[in-house]
């Protein structure tokens, strides 16, 4: 262990930028690192919240048959309208007395059949019903879910990744409403780099220190967004802001 740190401090130091190379490149293996389990952890939620309501193919199956049998108690309702009508009829033709019951008999039946179906179909409607408020609900605790996590990373891996969340939050016509609520709050977010990081990035593009490059360089920003911030400075030879 001691050759091996004594290894890489060697090759650390053998180039005097290889260290800020390897913290950043460090950084974006992290900022990956959060996008695949954030990723993983959406999908998973998904299929499982959709696996278990089953709602599309249960749904469909179940609908069709309970379409099947609200057709045939048309056809059992017209049955008994019409047994009823022959009920009638033998009344009025002042029919025997077994004609009367037996058609009777035959209406009360008719009536029964269709009026227990209709009980069925009534009773299995209102479970339709309650299955799929059941899904819509456990699919709705999912999008609350998700859209919590895709907040996290936003706020965690930051820079583009708040540019990209406040874009989702206006898709409003696109996206369910929980991402464009739980990713709103992005809009109000302007985290403001360090001093240490301003240096950095000037030193960077410049090969100057900002105080070698600019007069009265405000160590406060401005103003800053989500991928820039503003300071005041002129510029050290033509004096412009």
């Amino acid at each position: 262990v001691p050759l091996s740190a004594l290894a890489a401090g060697v090759w650390l130091g053998s180039d005097p930028e290889r260290p800020e190379r390897v913290v950043r490149q460090a950084q974006a293996g992290v900022r990956a690192a959060r996008l695949a389990v954030c990723f993983t952890q959406i999908v998973v939620d998904y299929r499982w919240t959709r696996r278990r309501s089953a709602m599309v193919a249960t749904g469909e199956s179940a609908e069709a048959s309970l379409a099947a049998d609200r057709l045939r108690h048309e056809q059992l309702q017209e049955a008994a309208w019409r047994a009823e009508q022959d009920r009638t009829l033998t009344v009025d033709q002042g029919a025997s007395a077994s004609e009367r019951a037996s058609a009777e008999v035959a209406a009360a039946a008719a009536r029964d059949e269709a009026g227990a179906l209709g009980e069925q179909i009534a009773a299995r409607a209102l479970e339709l019903d309650l299955r799929d408020a059941a899904g819509a609900t456990a699919m709705a605790a999912a999008h609350e879910r998700c859209a919590a996590r895709l907040m996290t990373l936003c706020l965690a891996n930051g820079g583009v990744y708040i540019k990209l969340g406040q874009h989702i939050a206006q898709l409003d016509y696109l996206v369910p409403e929980a991402y464009t609520r739980a990713l709103s709050p992005l809009f109000q977010h302007s985290s403001e780099s360090s001093w240490d990081e301003v240096v950095a990035v000037v030193t960077a593009e410049l090969g100057l220190h900002p105080d070698q490059a600019y007069d009265g360089f405000e160590r406060a920003p401005i103003a800053s967004a989500s991928l820039a911030q503003v300071h005041r400075a002129r510029h050290r030879r033509t004096g412009e802001p």
